[in-house]
């Protein structure tokens, strides 16, 4: 923690320095589950009470900022319950200056856990849930590592995990619309291995990102992204195979009190690879109720730049939402079309409690014939998660929340050559008493 104080201090320092006007915010959440456990259709059984590691591996981030009228700083580091470990997952600084009728604002630095358009990802109602119990997957393609996987994220594409990056971007205010330009360029000062244990030590990827927005009309939002030797892939002459992706969204401003976003996505490696529709809705019922959707479909076409795999068409879903006795991080399933969906809602008794739930799905709903491993064939049925949660609010940004999770696998699973029961005899049980705070300020 002096670590974390003695770098705000630092980046304090300097901006009120140079700046008339300085802001400095913190946000933090973490939480622990009492106790989970899974009860599988085969008879086994595990359990496990006050496991700091089980609700998101015992980490999250506490972002500090501090804005000024010319500088401006940011400082992400992620502590962990179970070390003394403290992980730097952002660190940038940055400066605007006034352009024509416009802003330019510059910023470099490495980021870990993204940048992107919060208006696309109508995360309103989110409060402390983590990402398995609200946004468990964000816009773009819900399998992993593809090239529109979190698309929208203009800070990493494809490369190390702790990306160095700088962006630009610049506001024009016009009479009949506000229009944002960003670009971006991102290193990668280390090695990653790809699926194909190639590695693309000095590898660079670019970003181009435009954001209009028509007051009381439409928000429209859209980007493109590359990378040269996009996660180490290569073709089957042994080059690099690439990859870029693509990504159109609109949000339309004519109802009151909803908040919607439509749109889609595109990979390519080595011709189109991937594709991803999103719908995402939040709509205030009245002062005290509302309601949230997310919904995606996404499809691989192929899994790299060459055929030779034998999982070719496979990919892995980016979440499990079965988790194991002692963490809320369960097996994935592969696949080649995946369709994923949330209902939350969100209703304030008085100014202290709220009730908060989720309810997620996800299947698998189509996979190519794998001759490695004909297990990988079976159709898995859904995954179901249910989260209804009480919030109490003792101050304006400091909260606590605690519920109950249950979560269902393996509903309409069929009958297969692997010898699996017949449909309803193979449902595994989750359940786990999740608590959750944050301090926002």
């Amino acid at each position: 923690m002096k670590k974390i104080v003695s770098a705000m201090a630092l980046g304090a320092l300097v901006l009120g320095a140079a700046s008339a006007d300085l802001k400095i915010g913190i946000n933090y959440r973490n939480g622990m589950n009492i106790y989970s456990g899974t009860f599988n259709q085969d008879g086994t059984t595990t359990k496990n009470f006050l496991n700091q590691l089980g609700y998101n591996s015992g980490k999250d981030t506490v972002k500090l900022t501090a804005t000024g009228d010319i500088f401006d700083f940011l400082l992400q580091v992620q502590p962990t319950v179970s070390s003394d470990a403290l992980a730097a997952n952002a660190l940038a600084v940055g400066a605007k200056y006034g352009v024509g009728d416009g802003t330019l604002h510059g910023q470099a630095g490495w980021w870990c856990d993204g940048v992107a358009n919060g208006n696309i990802r109508i995360t309103t109602d989110a409060s402390n849930f983590e990402g398995l119990d609200w946004e468990g997957n964000k816009p773009g393609s819900i399998f992993k590592e593809r090239p529109n996987t979190f698309v929208i994220n203009m800070a990493d594409f494809g490369l190390d995990k702790a990306c160095v990056t700088a962006m630009a971007d610049y506001t024009l205010p016009t009479d009949a619309a506000t229009i944002k330009f960003l670009g971006s360029i991102i290193t990668d000062y280390g090695t990653k291995k790809g699926p194909n244990d190639s590695v693309n030590a000095g590898a660079w990827a670019w970003g181009v990102n435009v954001n209009a927005k028509l007051p009381g009309l439409v928000e429209i939002e859209a980007l493109a992204k590359g990378c040269p030797k996009w996660n180490g892939l290569t073709n089957d002459d042994g080059e690099y195979a690439g990859a870029t992706a693509f990504a159109l969204y609109a949000m339309p401003l004519m109802v009151q009190n909803l908040k919607l976003a439509v749109g889609g996505s595109l990979g390519m490696i080595d011709g189109l690879s991937d594709i991803a529709v999103d719908l995402r809705a939040n709509y205030k019922v009245n002062d005290s109720l509302s309601l949230t959707t997310y919904n995606n479909i996404s499809v691989v076409k192929k899994l790299n730049g060459t055929s030779a795999s034998e999982d070719y068409g496979q990919a892995t879903f980016g979440r499990s939402y079965f988790g194991s006795s002692n963490s809320d991080k369960g097996s994935a399933e592969k696949g080649n079309t995946g369709l994923w969906n949330m209902l939350g809602i969100a209703y304030k008794v008085n100014s202290t409690v709220t009730i908060r739930g989720s309810i997620e799905h996800q299947r698998m709903l189509a996979r190519n014939e794998s001759a490695k491993d004909k297990k990988d064939d079976t159709d898995l049925g859904s995954t179901l998660r249910f989260t209804p949660a009480v919030e109490l609010t003792a101050t304006k940004g400091a909260s606590i929340l605690a519920g109950v999770t249950c979560a269902m696998q393996g509903i309409g699973q069929g009958e297969s050559d692997a010898g699996v029961k017949p449909y309803g005899e193979n449902i595994d049980w989750y359940w786990s008493i999740p608590v959750l705070f944050r301090v926002k300020m």
